[in-house]
């Protein structure tokens, strides 16, 4: 059986090639690369998802995801809420994209207040109220060199 994702935002590949969908009701859905569905009839919920905007997969195999209401919810790979998750703080104000460091940790672009920010691999914000720079205006994405 199939599960389509409702209303996807976003999408990222683990290391095993499954597919997880960041969907507007609340949800992720994780497909096998088959296409079959690892998330059950209603996707994931756990982890104060709202309105996901963003999602990226960590090297421990944990989805990370960006909500509308400027929170950072954290899945393991399983589907279960991380410990502490939703996060909050750290600058997030309305979340539009994720990526990682070498370090784990999570740089976060905010279209809100003009900004990047950065959470350690634990969940905890390095940033206080973001990192704003000159010249960035309304970012929608964020990437982060392997080097």
């Amino acid at each position: 059986m199939r599960i389509p994702p409702y209303a996807p935002t976003a999408i990222a590949i683990d290391a095993f090639g499954n597919v997880w969908i960041a969907n507007a009701n609340n949800s992720v859905t994780e497909l096998a690369h088959t296409g079959a569905a690892l998330s059950g009839a209603t996707g994931f919920t756990a982890g104060g998802l709202n309105a996901p905007t963003a999602i990226a997969i960590d090297t421990a195999g944990n989805a990370w995801i960006t909500n509308s209401n400027s929170s950072l919810t954290e899945l393991t790979s399983t589907g279960s809420a991380a410990s502490g998750s939703p996060f909050m703080g750290g600058g997030l104000n309305s979340p539009t994209s994720i990526a990682f460091d070498l370090f784990g940790n999570s740089w976060i672009s905010n279209s809100g207040n003009n900004s990047v920010s950065e959470f350690s691999a634990n969940g905890s914000a390095v940033s206080s109220t973001g990192y704003p720079a000159t010249g960035i205006s309304t970012p929608v994405g964020v990437s982060v060199s392997p080097r």
